[in-house]
């Protein structure tokens, strides 16, 4: 299917969004996140298209995120020391270290 499509509508009203979707993506985290119903599946069962209904609270609009190359390297530095810092918790060595004899 080359064209494929995710559209949310929102009703003023109830304060409701709907999502309807048919990009296998936005179904897979659609259902991660609320209660789906398929409105469209293949004879196999395989779930085509659904709709969901979501909060204000679910539904989030930015703009992407423009980093400086010092922004960059801090996140880089930040990711690398929760890694070993995981390493450590989980048993495992925090470093590889080279033998000082």
């Amino acid at each position: 299917m080359a064209e494929q499509e995710t559209v949310l509508i929102y009703n003023r009203e109830t304060d409701v969004w709907t999502a309807y979707s048919n990009v296998p993506k936005h179904i897979r985290r659609l259902a991660s996140i609320v209660d789906i119903q398929p409105i469209e599946t293949r004879e196999d069962g395989e779930v085509l298209a659904v709709q969901a209904e979501l909060t204000e609270k679910q539904i989030r609009f930015a703009a992407p995120r423009q980093l400086t190359d010092e922004q960059r390297q801090a996140l880089r530095e930040r990711a690398q020391r929760m890694r070993l810092k995981r390493g450590t918790e989980e048993g495992g060595p925090a470093e590889d270290h080279e033998d000082e004899s």
